[in-house]
Formats: C-alpha cells, structure tokens, sequence
C-alpha cells in the first residue's frame, strides 16, 4: 500500500521528509522489523517504542510513527509525529488490511466473572448454527478449529487485524 493511502486513515499528523512509496507492512516491535516497513513507536508498561527507532530503521523500516520528537538525528526516513501512535495503529493496520471488522460479525465480552465461560459458549453456538469461527482470549484463541498459543492476553490492533 502506498504510504499517501495509508495515511488517509492518520488525521492528525505531522510529516517530516515525505515522500510517497510502497508500505509492506507494519510493526511495533523492532525486532520483527523487514525492510519496507512502517513502524510504530507505542509506549508499554515495560518499554517505549521511540528508544528503538535506530534499531528499526537499521532493520529496514522507511517510515517512523511517533508521539515525540527523536532523540538523535534520523536521515533518510520519512517521520510521522502523533499524538497517540496506539491509535494511529489501529486506524493504519485496518486500512491496511482491508477494513477486515467490516465483513465479519464481531462480539464482545466484557466484565469481572464469566468471560472464558462466556467465549468459548458463544462460540460453540455459532459453530453449532454453521458460522465459521474465531475467538481471542486469555487462555487460548482460536481461527476456525485451530488453537494457538497466547502471547498477549491483549492483543495490538495490528495483532487482531
């Protein structure tokens, strides 16, 4: 996708060095980083993400999201400061991959007690009226019949999309 489409998604933005140009895909972790890419400094519990910008642009990535400033210099790189890269991510992974949420029925449970009960009976009942399914949860999520492992009990935008 190019670079311009992506940011048809990003309202509020500030572009250092533009240049339109193919986006292969996007990360926020800098270590799964491949050339080509956008990546997205999200500031964690743990970590920032904007302490990993040389280490991401070594790694190939052309274009930047931050919420601030870089501390050191970065040539060659198209940087895109805004106020939540959370956020952005969100809205840029879900033009990037088609508006995926629009063509699938999405449910959501929320709450103190139940919800792993509550998942896994919701899905046995669409399985059971036919409807292909996916779950995400705390235990284990699921496309179709096929489980996978959890890695975070909640997952980034990009993650879901």
């Amino acid at each position: 996708m190019l670079l311009s489409e992506m940011l048809d998604a990003v309202e509020e933005r500030k572009i250092t060095r533009f240049r339109d140009m193919e986006v292969s895909g996007m990360a926020y972790d800098s270590r799964e980083i491949k050339p080509g890419q956008a990546f997205f400094c999200i500031k964690g519990l743990v970590t920032d993400g904007h302490l990993y910008i040389k280490d991401a642009v070594k790694k190939g990535a052309d274009v930047i999201f931050l919420e601030r400033e870089p501390d050191e210099e970065i040539e060659d790189v198209v940087l895109i400061k805004v106020p939540d890269t959370r956020y952005t991510l969100a809205r840029c992974s879900s033009k990037f991959y088609g508006d995926p949420s629009k063509k699938l029925i999405l449910v959501g449970i929320t709450g103190t007690n139940g919800k792993t009960t509550t998942t896994y009976l919701v899905r046995s009942i669409f399985n059971k009226a036919g409807y292909k399914t996916g779950m995400i949860g705390t235990i284990e999520n699921y496309i179709g019949d096929k489980p996978e492992a959890v890695t975070r009990t909640t997952p980034e935008s990009l993650d879901l999309q």
